[in-house]
């Protein structure tokens, strides 16, 4: 088959191989990572008599999401708090 051809006329050193990486090593490496999403609640601007009063309520919400988050991290010390 020729794609196999072509692939066994490829030979590269073990040094080329590890100098290829070394320039690329962004694109090959990757890492494994958890996320935990906090949201603020979403408010619709129509349930406000005003705009003050809307974005008084967006404000709270949001540092209340950011508060949640806080409290969140704070109980994290390794993968396994993280899991549970």
């Amino acid at each position: 088959m020729y794609a196999e051809l072509v692939n066994d006329a490829f030979e590269y050193s073990e040094a080329e191989i590890d100098a290829y990486y070394a320039e690329r090593s962004d694109e090959y490496d990757y890492f494994k990572y958890r996320s935990f999403t906090v949201r603020a609640e979403n408010l619709s601007e129509e349930d406000f008599e005003t705009t003050e009063e809307y974005e008084a309520a967006d404000l709270a919400a949001i540092e209340e999401a950011r508060a949640k988050a806080a409290e969140y991290v704070a109980t994290i010390s390794d993968e396994q708090d993280f899991i549970q």
